[in-house]
C-alpha cells in the first residue's frame, strides 16, 4: 500500500512537471513599424511565467486580422512580461520570425537555443531587463542581424564572438550596463564599439569579480593620487615662505586689480559715449544712405527712360536707314533710267542727222529729178515716176514726223524735270555716259 502511494504521488508529481514545461501564448496581432521595418505582430498580452530553461510553447491563441495567417507573423513583442526565460520553440512556432522585442521584463539568461529556431532574424530587442552575461557565440545561428540592443541591462560580461561575426549588424546599443555604455548608429561605429565591448567587458562570472575589477582600477588610480598628493605636500611644506610672498603678491594684485577696475568703469565710459556717438552717426548715415536711395531711384527710373527713347531712337534709325535704302534703290534704279533715256537721246540725234542727211540726200534727188523730168517731156512714164517721186518724198516726210513726236513724247520736259528733281546732288550728268556705246 505504501509502495502503491509513492508511485502515484510520483506520477502526479511528473504530471505536473510536464505540465510546467509547457505555455500558452496569447497574442494580439496588428501591424506595427519597428526602426525601419513593418512587421505583423504578435503582442502577447498574457505572462508566459517561463521559469526554468528549455521551456516550450505548448500553444498560441489570438485572432488575425483579415488574410493573416499564423505563417504571416514576422514579429513578437513580449513587453512587461513576467518571464524568466526564453521558450526554446519560438521560431518553431512563429516560421517567418525577423524581428523579436523582449523588454521591460525580467529576462535573466539567453542562451544560444533559444535562439537558433529564428535564422531569419533581423533585429532583437532586450532592453531594460535583468541580464547580466552575454553568452559565447550567442547569435552564431543568426547571421542576418541588422539590430541588436542591450541597453538597461546589467551587463557585466559579454563572451566571445557574440557580434565578431554579425556582418550586417549597423546598430548595436550597449547604453546603461555595467561593463560599459556604448551605442553605434552605423556599420563603421558598430566596429569601433566591439573593440571597446571586448576591452571594457572581460569574462566576469558575477557582479562581485566585477566590482573587484573596478575596485583595482580605482586603487591604481589612487596610488597615483597618492604619490602626486605627498609630493604636493612636501613642495607645500618646502615654500612656506613662498606663500607669504604670495600673500603679498595677492595684496598688490588686489590693489592692482581696484585700480584696473577703475580704469576699466572708465574705459566703459569712454565706451557708452563713443557707442552714443557711433549710434547718432549711423541714423545720420542711415538718413543719407535713404535720401540716396531715393536718388538712385530717380536716376534709375530717369536711366530706364533713356533707354527706353534709345530704343525707340534705334528704332526710328533703322526705319530711317532702311528708307535710306529703299530712296537709295530708288536713285539707282532712276540713275539707269535717266543713262539709258540719255543713251536714246544721243541715239536719236545720231537717227535724226543721218535721217536729215537722207532727207536732204532725198531732197536734193527730188530737185534734180524734178528737173529732170520737167526738162523731158510729158509721157505716161513720167507722170508715173513723179507720182512715184511725191508718194515717197510724202511717206519720208510722215516718217520723220512721226520719230520726232515719239521722241518728244518720252522725253517731255515734265518727265526731266521730275526725274532731275529725286535725283541727289551726286547724281552722274550726260556727259558721264560713255559715248562710244553710240
Amino acid at each position: 500500500m505504501v509502495v502503491l502511494t509513492f508511485i502515484l504521488f510520483i506520477l502526479i508529481m511528473h504530471g505536473i512537471t510536464l505540465s510546467a514545461a509547457f505555455s500558452d501564448v496569447h497574442c494580439t496581432y496588428l501591424n506595427i513599424n519597428f526602426v525601419t521595418n513593418t512587421c505583423y505582430s504578435c503582442d502577447v498580452i498574457n505572462n508566459l511565467n517561463v521559469r526554468t530553461p528549455n521551456e516550450k510553447i505548448n500553444s498560441i491563441h489570438g485572432v488575425h486580422l483579415p488574410s493573416k495567417y499564423l505563417n504571416n507573423v514576422t514579429g513578437l513583442s513580449i513587453i512587461n512580461r513576467n518571464t524568466d526565460y526564453l521558450p526554446v520553440n519560438l521560431g518553431e512556432k512563429f516560421t517567418a520570425l525577423h524581428t523579436l522585442r523582449v523588454k521591460d521584463g525580467k529576462l535573466k539568461k539567453i542562451d544560444q537555443i533559444d535562439l537558433k529556431s529564428m535564422p531569419k532574424l533581423r533585429y532583437a530587442d532586450f532592453d531594460s531587463n535583468e541580464l547580466k552575461i552575454i553568452e559565447k557565440d550567442l547569435f552564431k545561428f543568426n547571421l542576418q542581424l541588422e539590430y541588436v540592443s542591450f541597453d538597461g541591462n546589467r551587463i557585466t560580461s559579454v563572451g566571445e564572438n557574440v557580434f565578431e561575426n554579425l556582418a550586417q549588424l549597423k546598430f548595436l546599443d550597449m547604453m546603461n550596463t555595467f561593463c560599459i555604455k556604448v551605442k553605434a548608429t552605423d556599420r563603421r561605429k558598430v566596429k569601433g564599439a566591439i573593440i571597446e565591448i571586448n576591452n571594457n567587458c572581460s569574462n566576469f562570472t558575477d557582479e562581485v569579480q566585477y566590482y573587484k575589477w573596478k575596485i583595482n582600477q580605482f586603487k591604481g588610480k589612487n596610488s597615483n593620487l597618492n604619490t602626486k598628493f605627498n609630493y604636493i605636500e612636501a613642495k607645500i611644506t618646502i615654500n612656506d615662505e613662498n606663500v607669504k610672498q604670495v600673500d603679498n603678491m595677492m595684496k598688490e594684485m588686489k590693489d592692482q586689480e581696484a585700480k584696473n577696475e577703475q580704469k576699466f568703469k572708465n574705459k566703459v565710459k569712454d565706451l557708452t559715449r563713443t557707442q552714443t556717438q557711433l549710434k547718432f552717426d549711423i541714423s545720420t548715415l542711415e538718413q543719407i544712405i535713404t535720401a540716396k536711395s531715393s536718388e538712385n531711384r530717380q536716376i534709375q527710373e530717369n536711366f530706364n527712360k533713356m533707354q527706353q527713347n534709345i530704343t525707340e531712337i534705334q528704332q526710328n534709325i533703322k526705319h530711317e536707314t532702311e528708307k535710306i535704302k529703299q530712296d537709295e534703290q530708288k536713285t539707282k534704279n532712276l540713275k539707269q533710267e535717266i543713262r539709258q533715256m540719255t543713251i536714246d537721246f544721243y541715239n536719236y540725234k545720231l537717227s535724226k542727222a543721218l535721217l536729215d542727211e537722207e532727207n536732204e540726200k532725198l531732197k536734193m534727188e527730188y530737185k534734180a529729178l524734178e528737173l529732170d523730168i520737167t526738162s523731158k517731156d510729158s509721157s505716161p512714164t513720167t507722170e508715173f515716176l513723179t507720182c512715184f517721186v511725191l508718194i515717197l518724198a510724202l511717206i519720208l516726210s510722215v516718217l520723220d514726223s512721226f520719230t520726232t513726236l515719239n521722241f518728244f513724247r518720252r522725253f517731255s520736259l515734265l518727265r526731266i524735270r521730275r526725274l532731275i528733281n529725286e535725283m541727289d546732288s551726286n547724281s552722274e550728268t550726260p556727259q558721264d555716259v560713255n559715248h562710244t556705246s553710240l
